[in-house]
């Protein structure tokens, strides 16, 4: 009876009226706290399958952040894990996907409360604050080198901000990670700081090229993640 109960509530974020979506949203966010960890999946499920196109989008960012903002102060570390990789994938496609496309139109920014700014990077610290640093960092941070460098990585500016802010609200949120030990985190570090930044052979000689510490930045971003998995492994 679980999921006709919650496609009757999450159908109401899909509608024009924003005080419907307001009032949906604040009962789908008791709901949540009610049921817990355990059934988050179910909702974030029921929320992608019902909000999938046009407005839908900003809203399902905007109410993805709220339900974490309600559930993760009291979630016991790790009771998100099992669902971290859909959570993440939805915080990237809010963030570099189209649903941010569509928050830089004016006139959808104007109209809707939802679009007017993305919460998707208070969304990832707020996963990285309740997760199980090993192994699940690793589905937290590499698709998110993925997703930077599909979305035009360091040839956009305006991508490496994103992936900047990105980085450092996950970084925040791990700050305050009770399962983040020094010697992990250090040891996760170096992986991503070997894995993603040129020998410095190739950064010598890209300082004689002009060009080639810079693509060999840009390729670890893209391909570079060894280092980074196996030492959080």
């Amino acid at each position: 009876q679980l999921k006709p109960f919650l496609m009757r509530l999450v159908a109401t974020l899909g509608s024009r009226d924003k005080g419907v979506r307001a009032r949906g949203r604040e009962a789908l966010g008791m709901v949540v706290v009610e049921l817990g960890p355990e059934h988050f999946r179910a909702v974030v499920h029921e929320l992608e399958t019902s909000l999938k196109r046009g407005f839908q989008l900003q809203v399902l960012g905007y109410t993805l952040h709220y339900l974490l903002a309600k559930l993760a102060p009291t979630a016991p570390i790790g009771s998100l894990d099992y669902c971290a990789p859909t959570l993440v994938r939805l915080i990237l496609a809010d963030i570099y996907g189209e649903a941010a496309d569509k928050k830089e139109v004016d006139a959808i920014a104007n109209s809707m409360a939802e679009a007017r700014s993305t919460l998707s990077y208070s969304s990832a610290e707020l996963l990285a604050s309740v997760i199980t640093f090993v192994p699940t960092v690793n589905q937290l941070i590499p698709p998110i080198h993925r997703a930077a460098a599909d979305a035009g990585g360091q040839a956009s500016l305006k991508v490496a901000n994103k992936t900047r802010e990105l980085l450092r609200r996950c970084s925040q949120g791990l700050a305050v990670n009770t399962s983040v030990g020094l010697q992990p985190l250090c040891v996760y570090a170096g992986g991503l700081l070997e894995a993603h930044l040129p020998p410095p052979q190739a950064a010598a000689s890209g300082s004689v090229s002009g060009g080639g510490g810079a693509a060999g930045a840009a390729q670890g971003l893209s391909g570079g993640r060894g280092g980074a998995g196996a030492a959080a492994r």
